[in-house]
């Protein structure tokens, strides 16, 4: 059946409502998200739900279910599992409250709003094909494996394949995106490769965990570490000289275009005129990384 209409735009005396669903609070770049719909909602005289769904689809449904009964005029969240996160999505249309999928995607009707993430393992594929050693190797930490993040950033990292066969990755683990997880993860591989030239890791929480992991063991010289994000964090890492490399992932510009898409829905736009918004990745190196501190630490 085809999407419920949005409700009639709200008049000007009544607050409009947005329920946000952050996947997990813990994540630099989640947290910097959150900051960016909550202040531009706020400056566009919205008021903005806040929950966590704490990696748990199941508790994101939850929370999905708890604002269609409060009765929010829009839904946006990180979706923590394509399947699953579809029952909650599908649930908003059904009472004719428009859903916004965010840096994520369900397996229903959404608009999306985010980054394209096969262009996100596509720029980490790029940038080794240019930097790796003849017959280089490397290691390649990930985020949760239902995630549709998962899928689609290892889609983009197999175009290092096609450009270098020569390059050969060793290992791949889950971690979750998680630092601590990854510190421990590259703790055992360095007790099984003596040798390889980089670590891939699908965000910057799992990277700067390995270049503790490796600061550690004193293997840090001359091994590649990139992830994705861009946080604060990473981007001062790279400054110092021990990150390498992170796609840069506007959290900010995400945020805004979230919240572009909600005065869309507060004016009274029907679900067809709701168009998707994509916000471009970009590589950071050491080279341009005093330019995008300013602007990450603003939004931090």
């Amino acid at each position: 059946a085809a999407p419920a209409e949005p409700a009639p735009a709200a008049p000007a005396d009544d607050p409009f409502t947005v329920g946000w669903v952050t996947g997990d609070d813990v994540y630099s770049f989640l947290v910097r998200l959150r900051k960016a719909v909550v202040k531009y909602g706020e400056e566009a005289g919205m008021t903005v739900m806040v929950a966590d769904a704490k990696s748990d689809v199941t508790t994101e449904v939850n929370h999905i279910e708890n604002y269609i009964a409060q009765g929010v005029d829009v839904v946006a969240t990180t979706p923590r599992d394509p399947a699953g996160t579809a029952v909650g999505a599908q649930a908003c249309w059904d009472n004719g409250i428009p859903y916004i999928g965010v840096v994520g995607v369900v397996d229903c009707d959404q608009v999306f709003v985010g980054g394209n993430d096969v262009q996100a393992g596509a720029i980490q594929a790029e940038y080794l094909a240019e930097v790796l050693p003849e017959n280089g190797t490397f290691l390649y930490l990930t985020v949760t494996q239902t995630e549709n993040t998962y899928i689609q950033r290892v889609e983009g990292i197999q175009d290092l394949f096609a450009k270098r066969p020569d390059v050969q990755m060793l290992a791949e683990e889950n971690v979750d995106g998680r630092a601590d997880k990854a510190m421990s993860v590259v703790e055992n591989w360095l007790q099984v490769y003596d040798e390889f030239d980089a670590i891939v890791a699908q965000n910057d929480d799992a990277a700067l965990g390995a270049v503790e992991a490796l600061k550690a063991a004193n293997r840090l010289e001359g091994v590649i570490v990139i992830g994705i994000d861009g946080g604060i964090d990473a981007l001062r890492s790279i400054q110092a000289g021990e990150l390498t490399a992170s796609a840069y992932y506007d959290a900010d510009g995400v945020g805004k275009a979230v919240i572009d898409v909600c005065k869309q829905v507060r004016d009274g736009a029907p679900r067809e005129q709701l168009e998707d918004i994509i916000v471009p990745f970009k590589v950071i190196t050491k080279d341009i990384v005093e330019e995008y501190i300013p602007l990450v630490e603003e939004g931090s």
